[in-house]
């Protein structure tokens, strides 16, 4: 979900773009969005958001991707 929506991001919010770079269904993004939102509470930027909060949410999204591995682990 959260490549998904990385992608959605780069791809200028469209669905069609982000569909058709993952060789997805546009309802296949919409839904991945969506279920992105119930499992984190916060809007998601299919929600058409501010650009300061569609930033924010690529940051957030960029970064928890990319956090290094546990090293405890």
């Amino acid at each position: 979900m959260v490549g998904t929506a990385l992608a959605y991001l780069d791809h200028g919010q469209r669905l069609d773009l982000t569909a058709g770079a993952l060789h997805l269904h546009p309802n296949t993004v919409r839904y991945r969005l969506r279920r992105l939102q119930d499992l984190t509470g916060f809007g998601t930027p299919a929600e058409g958001l501010p650009v300061l909060d569609t930033v924010r949410w690529w940051w957030a999204l960029r970064t928890w991707s990319h956090r290094p591995a546990d090293p405890a682990s």
